[in-house]
């Protein structure tokens, strides 16, 4: 079992945020919904933000940037597999496409964990 890893969920949606939830705590990580603006003054070992498309990503890391400095690791249903263009920006530990399997975020989890 990992650590007590502090991790925060952006995202908007109900149902999928649930099951990010559900799968972090299952298999022993302390998850918590959050807001991309509300992440300044917590303290987060990671950052699992939803991000509506490849537009959009500078945009919501410069935000999470503000108040975290820590790995973060992005979702979007318009992310290719495999894709991997948005992990040359600064601090972004993974880009994974919706929908994804637990297997999948866990192991991208634990590889941007120390």
């Amino acid at each position: 079992m990992p650590p007590p890893f502090r991790i925060a969920v952006v995202e908007s949606d109900d149902l999928m945020r649930q099951l990010l939830l559900r799968w972090l705590d299952d298999a022993g990580y302390r998850a918590t919904e959050a807001k991309a603006a509300g992440l300044a003054g917590q303290s987060f070992d990671l950052v699992l933000a939803d991000v509506a498309g490849p537009r959009s990503v500078a945009m919501l890391v410069r935000s999470v940037r503000t108040a975290h400095a820590g790995p973060l690791i992005l979702l979007s249903a318009r992310f290719g597999r495999g894709s991997g263009a948005t992990l040359g920006l600064q601090g972004v530990s993974a880009a994974l496409a919706k929908p994804l399997a637990r297997d999948e975020l866990l192991q991208a989890v634990r590889a941007a964990l120390p």
